[in-house]
């Protein structure tokens, strides 16, 4: 990822990360991951060591099994919610006080950046229709 940058917030390691064509990754720890389409909608998720992927706008489980089939889960509010608290606190972190490692632009810009795409997924979290970029 050629933007990206990392803190810690709350005693967890957040990493953040941009893809050329504006697609996020947000990181707490290892556990909770979400990705993002450029658009900010939801299309992968890593949350309690489960896998979950966008399928016509909603999230659907990534059951291991050997069809790798997918699974609608009601855990979608749930994962949204969370989703939503964390890109709260991650805004209340992109301040002066807060140390941001940064690669790729200056700290302010990536705080802009991160700010922008936590602000936009906060107000109104959606999910994607697919869980590839395409």
């Amino acid at each position: 990822m050629p933007l990206r940058g990392q803190a810690i917030i709350a005693g967890s390691e957040v990493f953040v990360g941009f893809r050329v064509g504006g697609e996020m990754s947000l990181y707490w720890d290892q556990d909770p991951v979400f990705q993002f389409n450029s658009q900010f909608q939801l299309r992968r998720a890593y949350v309690d060591g489960r896998r979950y992927a966008a399928q016509n706008g909603q999230i659907c489980l990534i059951k291991r099994a050997t069809d790798n089939s997918h699974e609608n889960t009601s855990h979608c509010g749930t994962i949204l919610r969370q989703l939503e608290e964390i890109c709260l606190a991650v805004i209340a972190r992109c301040d002066p006080v807060t140390q941001w490692q940064v690669v790729g632009e200056t700290e302010q810009d990536f705080c802009k950046r991160v700010r922008s795409a936590c602000e936009t997924i906060a107000r109104s979290p959606t999910v994607a229709g697919q869980p590839s970029l395409r």
